[in-house]
């Protein structure tokens, strides 16, 4: 039998049911949130083209900015 855990998130305050005791954000907040880590290390920190590949400084190389430092 699998135990439910009614817990408040963290980020929207809803009361959601997971199935472990420590999980700190609801489905939808999770998501986001995994999204918002997904695009913050898959962008170039000097214009916000989407890139896969990123020098040590955060510029992007297929958009050309690694090029121009």
């Amino acid at each position: 039998m699998i135990r439910l855990y009614h817990l408040k998130c963290k980020v929207c305050n809803n009361i959601f049911e997971a199935k472990s005791s420590n999980k700190r954000l609801c489905l939808n907040c999770d998501e986001r949130e995994n999204y918002a880590i997904f695009w913050l290390k898959n962008t170039c920190s000097i214009c916000g083209f989407m890139t896969y590949k990123r020098d040590q400084n955060g510029r992007g190389i297929s958009c050309g900015c690694h090029d121009k430092a």
